[in-house]
Protein backbone atom coordinates (compact mmCIF):
# COMPACT_ATOMS: atom_id res chain seq x y z
CA UNK A 1 0.00 0.00 0.00
CA UNK A 2 2.84 2.27 0.99
CA UNK A 3 4.22 1.85 -2.78
CA UNK A 4 1.11 2.84 -4.08
CA UNK A 5 0.29 5.69 -2.18
CA UNK A 6 3.74 7.32 -3.50
CA UNK A 7 3.36 6.88 -6.28
CA UNK A 8 -0.21 8.53 -6.39
CA UNK A 9 0.90 10.97 -4.50
CA UNK A 10 3.28 11.86 -6.75
CA UNK A 11 0.76 11.85 -9.61
CA UNK A 12 -1.30 14.27 -7.53
CA UNK A 13 -3.58 11.69 -6.25
CA UNK A 14 -4.92 12.05 -2.17
CA UNK A 15 -6.19 8.85 -0.15
CA UNK A 16 -9.26 8.77 1.52
CA UNK A 17 -10.06 6.13 4.04
CA UNK A 18 -13.00 3.85 2.97
CA UNK A 19 -15.43 2.46 5.70
CA UNK A 20 -17.17 -1.14 4.43
CA UNK A 21 -20.63 -0.67 4.98
CA UNK A 22 -21.70 -3.80 8.09
CA UNK A 23 -22.34 -7.08 6.67
CA UNK A 24 -26.42 -7.42 6.42
CA UNK A 25 -28.08 -10.35 4.87
CA UNK A 26 -27.65 -8.77 1.77
CA UNK A 27 -24.18 -7.80 1.93
CA UNK A 28 -23.58 -5.37 -0.99
CA UNK A 29 -19.59 -4.72 -0.96
CA UNK A 30 -20.23 -1.08 -0.36
CA UNK A 31 -17.72 1.08 1.27
CA UNK A 32 -19.21 4.98 3.02
CA UNK A 33 -16.95 7.69 2.56
CA UNK A 34 -17.18 10.97 5.00
CA UNK A 35 -17.69 13.90 2.61
CA UNK A 36 -18.05 17.50 3.44
CA UNK A 37 -20.90 19.77 1.72
CA UNK A 38 -20.93 23.16 2.21
CA UNK A 39 -18.68 22.70 5.59
CA UNK A 40 -21.42 20.13 6.60
CA UNK A 41 -20.33 16.24 7.27
CA UNK A 42 -22.43 13.34 6.04
CA UNK A 43 -21.59 9.56 5.02
CA UNK A 44 -22.15 8.84 1.65
CA UNK A 45 -22.31 5.57 -0.08
CA UNK A 46 -19.39 5.23 -2.94
CA UNK A 47 -21.37 3.39 -6.16
CA UNK A 48 -19.53 2.97 -9.24
CA UNK A 49 -23.13 2.16 -10.82
CA UNK A 50 -24.52 5.53 -10.22
CA UNK A 51 -24.29 7.94 -13.04
CA UNK A 52 -24.68 11.15 -10.66
CA UNK A 53 -24.04 12.04 -7.08
CA UNK A 54 -27.16 12.05 -4.97
CA UNK A 55 -28.53 14.05 -2.00
CA UNK A 56 -31.06 12.64 0.12
CA UNK A 57 -33.41 15.28 -0.76
CA UNK A 58 -34.05 15.24 3.60
CA UNK A 59 -31.01 16.41 3.78
CA UNK A 60 -30.99 19.19 1.66
CA UNK A 61 -31.71 21.86 4.26
CA UNK A 62 -28.86 20.36 6.74
CA UNK A 63 -26.02 20.79 4.21
CA UNK A 64 -27.67 23.97 2.46
CA UNK A 65 -28.30 22.92 -0.90
CA UNK A 66 -30.68 24.28 -2.69
CA UNK A 67 -33.02 22.87 -5.77
CA UNK A 68 -32.61 24.81 -8.67
CA UNK A 69 -35.57 26.85 -10.03
CA UNK A 70 -35.36 26.11 -13.69
CA UNK A 71 -35.26 22.13 -13.84
CA UNK A 72 -34.24 20.29 -16.98
CA UNK A 73 -37.02 17.93 -18.08
CA UNK A 74 -35.12 14.55 -17.58
CA UNK A 75 -36.62 11.48 -17.20
CA UNK A 76 -34.21 9.03 -14.50
CA UNK A 77 -34.25 5.50 -14.15
CA UNK A 78 -32.99 2.87 -11.35
CA UNK A 79 -31.22 -0.16 -11.28
CA UNK A 80 -34.71 -2.30 -11.68
CA UNK A 81 -36.22 -0.06 -14.59
CA UNK A 82 -38.26 2.33 -12.16
CA UNK A 83 -38.71 5.91 -12.85
CA UNK A 84 -37.09 7.84 -10.57
CA UNK A 85 -38.45 11.66 -8.95
CA UNK A 86 -35.20 13.67 -9.02
CA UNK A 87 -34.70 17.56 -8.62
CA UNK A 88 -30.96 18.78 -9.58
CA UNK A 89 -29.40 21.80 -6.82
CA UNK A 90 -28.02 24.72 -7.40
CA UNK A 91 -24.11 23.65 -7.87
CA UNK A 92 -22.56 23.42 -4.22
CA UNK A 93 -20.06 26.06 -2.96
CA UNK A 94 -17.80 23.46 -1.84
CA UNK A 95 -17.84 19.35 -1.66
CA UNK A 96 -14.75 17.96 0.53
CA UNK A 97 -13.92 14.34 0.29
CA UNK A 98 -11.04 14.11 2.51
CA UNK A 99 -7.92 16.63 1.30
CA UNK A 100 -9.98 16.67 -2.08
CA UNK A 101 -12.82 19.27 -3.44
CA UNK A 102 -14.71 20.37 -6.08
CA UNK A 103 -16.75 23.77 -6.29
CA UNK A 104 -20.03 24.35 -8.56
CA UNK A 105 -21.32 20.91 -9.05
CA UNK A 106 -24.71 20.80 -9.40
CA UNK A 107 -26.17 17.25 -7.08
CA UNK A 108 -30.06 15.49 -7.83
CA UNK A 109 -31.86 15.80 -4.67
CA UNK A 110 -34.04 12.24 -4.24
CA UNK A 111 -35.37 10.38 -1.99
CA UNK A 112 -33.21 7.55 -0.70
CA UNK A 113 -34.83 6.64 2.62
CA UNK A 114 -34.98 3.34 0.99
CA UNK A 115 -31.38 2.66 1.17
CA UNK A 116 -31.16 4.18 4.71
CA UNK A 117 -33.63 1.68 6.14
CA UNK A 118 -31.21 -1.01 5.47
CA UNK A 119 -28.23 0.11 6.85
CA UNK A 120 -28.99 -0.09 10.47
CA UNK A 121 -27.62 2.69 13.14
CA UNK A 122 -25.57 4.84 10.13
CA UNK A 123 -27.34 7.91 8.89
CA UNK A 124 -26.64 7.98 4.90
CA UNK A 125 -26.63 11.33 3.62
CA UNK A 126 -26.13 10.35 -0.58
CA UNK A 127 -23.97 8.66 -3.10
CA UNK A 128 -21.11 9.31 -5.06
CA UNK A 129 -21.83 8.55 -8.09
CA UNK A 130 -19.56 8.13 -11.36
CA UNK A 131 -20.07 12.28 -12.02
CA UNK A 132 -17.63 12.96 -9.21
CA UNK A 133 -15.26 9.76 -9.47
CA UNK A 134 -14.53 10.56 -13.01
CA UNK A 135 -14.14 14.28 -12.08
CA UNK A 136 -11.53 13.12 -9.88
CA UNK A 137 -10.08 10.34 -11.61
CA UNK A 138 -10.76 7.54 -8.81
CA UNK A 139 -8.97 4.67 -8.09
CA UNK A 140 -10.51 2.38 -5.69
CA UNK A 141 -8.34 0.07 -3.72
CA UNK A 142 -10.82 -2.40 -2.30
CA UNK A 143 -7.31 -4.48 -0.61
CA UNK A 144 -6.90 -1.57 1.48
CA UNK A 145 -10.39 0.19 2.09
CA UNK A 146 -8.77 3.35 0.22
CA UNK A 147 -10.24 6.01 -2.14
CA UNK A 148 -7.51 7.85 -4.53
CA UNK A 149 -8.43 11.50 -5.95
CA UNK A 150 -6.67 13.17 -7.83
CA UNK A 151 -6.49 16.88 -7.59
CA UNK A 152 -7.72 19.15 -10.44
CA UNK A 153 -5.04 20.46 -12.28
Amino acid sequence: MKKLFKLLKKKGYVAVPLYPLPVTDRDTHHYLVEVKINGRSGFFIIDTGSSTTVLNIETAKYFKVKPMTDQPEVEAYGAADVPLDITFTKPVKKLRIGKWKIKGIPLVLMDISHIMQQIDGIEIHGIIGGDILKYGRAIVDYGHDMLYLKKPE
